[in-house]
């Protein structure tokens, strides 16, 4: 299915944010995954995707995930007159969206964090996440 985001949206920023550790590039694009759910998003243009769910996933699924329903852009936009510094800000780290994740992945993400070895977060995230029942195995 394609989609046409007009929002602001980096998958490349996501994954290296920090705020989720199970969001790997592939071959195809991105793989992002919540729950038992698993999204393929190969960018085409700036704005379309190619993703690998139906509609109803789409919109059940990952729109309240990626806070579809938020116009960060609108937000941002916003604050230029409001708050110039919270601007520069907010412009330098357009594209990451607020994502609303499992609260299990959340707490499991937070803590693996703590430690410093950055490089170790997804390979723990992923091992936390192969016990959860919930999981789509395929896709670790």
């Amino acid at each position: 299915m394609i989609v046409t985001i007009k929002d602001d949206f980096d998958a490349d920023k996501i994954m290296r944010s920090g705020q989720c550790f199970r969001v790997v590039q592939t071959e195809y694009g991105y793989r992002f995954i919540t729950g038992s759910h698993v999204l393929y998003m190969k960018p085409l243009t700036e704005t379309k995707y190619d993703i690998s769910c139906s509609r109803y996933q789409w919109n059940h699924t990952w729109k309240p995930y990626f806070d579809w329903n938020r116009n960060y852009k609108s937000i941002r936009e916003a604050l230029l007159e409001s708050d110039p510094c919270l601007y520069k800000a907010a412009s330098y780290s357009s594209g990451i969206r607020i994502l609303r994740q499992d609260p299990w992945e959340t707490l499991i993400t937070f803590i693996i964090s703590q430690r410093k070895i950055h490089s170790c977060y997804p390979f723990g995230c992923r091992s936390a996440c192969k016990g959860r029942r919930k999981t789509c195995k395929d896709a670790l």
